[in-house]
């Protein structure tokens, strides 16, 4: 295996390397990631953007937290880490394919050479993917495996265990024989958080979090030396073709920089918080994003000189496109990427879905995939026409198959757990404002009386659903309660509407709706409710209306839940 064909698999496949190569190799720390018990079905009982491609209604991705690339097969890979399955997308069409995984998997790795796909799951072992069948097996690994990256010379796959149980700490990378599946433990530090691969020296670099050290594996006898880092070393980034290895420690505001040959490390300070790494082999740059500085240091990889590029708010993910030298940061708290052109260093933002975490690069195609995780889609960017459009999303659920509840004032009895009792209450009771805004309030409960919370895109948790609001002209909030099928395979999903104010309560403005899901804590997770809704996605309106309510029947095919003319207020 020759230097040159390593490159032309790293120019060809830069995303499916990514994970290897350890570009966005981060995973997620100072930032909570709100993971929620199962799915609630059959009742209670059981630049250019090409746009923002929903995940599947059918089996509904939710969470999408990290993406990878096969730029051979074309096909995208989406790990949903709150919905337990992946996402697979065919890169020409922008169809998608659900496939389950274990619980909660929260990184993926892609092996162009054997088209086999690698789901760490937090919960506990990798997915393995079959990428001509979608076929799935599962392999042991550590507890709470946390990252995996992929030597495709060697096809070996490297798993980064950070998890713990009780007192019982795993500090382990498990390797898995990518031919037969067999693994083997090797020891790392503590916390082994992040891991990159060197497909050129046969080198591996893991990240210890707890530590403040990187484990260098050597991957022809699985020996292992400690190299000294800085404090919390977060994400690593290999360039294979200098044999430099980038460490971002998260809160030293240092990128640790080992030279392969000789283990000796430099320091070089960047912005506040650099979350993830990225290197570009052909320029010999490297693109440091800095979570609290929002910004980016480009390291020059010959004289580790720095330069610094703004942003947007939460730079939380980084991947390069070597053909085209242009870098693609996913910024969490503005919901958008900015594109840098790495021979200028001009920037141009574009929008994104809501709460983008990862990001992938296929040179091949010079598309870029950006998982947002709170939108449960994925960002697709057209890197040739610069045109920055985004398509609309979807309802989980066919609006023809779609019952709105109906309610009145006062208790409304309901079946929400799929006996046929009608043991569940929603109240709707009204506030008066003694002024034109007025509203009505929903409050809804699980048999003997159980609040069913909400809980909204940021995380935050409402025991009541405000509805009706608005002046004498037009309603701007308002919402919908949904029953899907009938009995035990009915599912329940509360869709909330909202207008923009605009000038007046009377102007006519664009709307969007709020999907959540009603889901119950079946495996009694401490701190959670027994049953709550939980978000799904947002659908932004194609027109613009003074009334919400028109806005439901002309956008999503939803008619109301009251005759207001037979509603007294008092």
């Amino acid at each position: 295996m020759t230097l040159r064909w390593v490159n032309r698999i790293f120019y060809s496949i830069p995303s499916g390397l990514s994970r290897a190569l350890g570009s966005t190799a981060r995973i997620r720390h100072g930032r909570s990631i709100r993971r929620g018990p199962v799915w609630l079905g059959a009742g209670l009982g059981c630049a250019g953007l090409l746009g923002m491609i929903p995940l599947p209604a059918q089996a509904q991705g939710s969470g999408p937290f990290s993406v990878a690339v096969n730029a051979v097969t074309n096909k995208i890979y989406v790990a949903n880490y709150n919905s337990d399955n992946v996402t697979v997308m065919d890169g020409a069409t922008n169809a998608t394919t659900i496939v389950d995984a274990g619980r909660a998997p929260d990184s993926v790795a892609v092996n162009p050479v054997t088209n086999k796909i690698y789901i760490a799951n937090h919960g506990g072992g990798v997915t393995v993917v079959d990428g001509a069948t979608n076929a799935t097996t599962t392999v042991v690994a550590g507890l709470r495996p946390f990252s995996v990256a992929v030597d495709p010379v060697t096809n070996k796959i490297y798993v980064a265990n950070r998890g713990f149980t009780g007192r019982l700490r795993s500090n382990t990378v498990t390797v898995i024989d990518g031919a037969t599946n067999a693994t083997r433990s090797v020891a790392a530090g503590y916390g082994p958080f992040a891991v990159a691969v060197n497909p050129v020296t046969n080198k591996i670099y893991v990240g210890n979090l707890d530590s403040n050290t990187v484990t260098v594996i050597d991957g022809a006898t699985n020996a292992a030396t400690t190299v000294a880092a800085v404090a919390e070393p977060e994400a690593v980034a290999v360039n294979p073709v200098t044999n430099k290895i980038y460490v971002a420690n998260r809160f030293s505001g240092k990128v640790t920089v080992i030279d392969g040959a000789t283990n000796a490390t430099k320091t070089v300070g960047v912005g506040s918080g650099p979350d993830s790494i990225a290197v570009n082999p052909v320029t010999n740059r490297i693109y440091v994003a800095n979570f609290d500085d929002n910004n980016v240091t480009v390291i020059d990889g010959v004289t580790n000189a720095t330069k610094t590029i703004g942003v947007g708010s939460g730079p939380f993910s980084v991947a390069v496109n070597p053909a085209t030298n242009e870098i693609f940061v996913a910024n969490r708290n503005s919901n958008t990427v900015t594109m840098i052109d790495g021979a200028t260093n001009a920037t141009k933002t574009l929008a994104t879905g809501l709460g983008p975490d990862s990001v992938a690069v296929n040179s091949a195609t010079n598309r870029t995939y950006v998982a947002n995780f709170n939108n449960n889609n994925v960002t697709v960017i057209d890197g040739a026409s610069g045109n920055a459009t985004t398509m609309n999303g979807k309802l989980p659920f066919k609006a023809e198959a779609a019952t709105v509840l109906p309610l009145s004032k006062g208790p409304n009895r309901v079946d929400l757990q799929g006996d046929g009792l009608k043991r569940d209450l929603i109240f709707m009771a009204y506030r008066e404002n003694f002024n034109a805004h007025s509203f009505w309030v929903v409050t809804v409960y699980m048999g003997g009386g159980d609040i069913v919370p909400w809980f909204d895109k940021s995380g935050k948790e409402h025991d009541e659903i405000k509805t009706r609001y608005g002046g004498a002209d037009c309603v701007l909030d308002d919402m919908r309660l949904v029953r899907v099928g009938e009995g035990k395979n009915a599912q329940f999903f509360l869709v909330q509407g909202e207008r923009a104010l605009g000038q007046s309560f009377s102007d006519t403005q664009p709307v969007s709706f709020d999907v959540y899901r009603l889901k119950g804590n079946n495996e009694g997770i401490p701190g959670w409710p027994p049953s709550y809704f939980d978000y799904v996605t947002t659908i932004q309106g194609t027109g613009k209306y003074c009334d919400i309510n028109e806005a439901f029947k002309a956008e999503l095919k939803l008619g109301d839940y009251v005759n207001w003319g037979s509603v007294p207020a008092h």
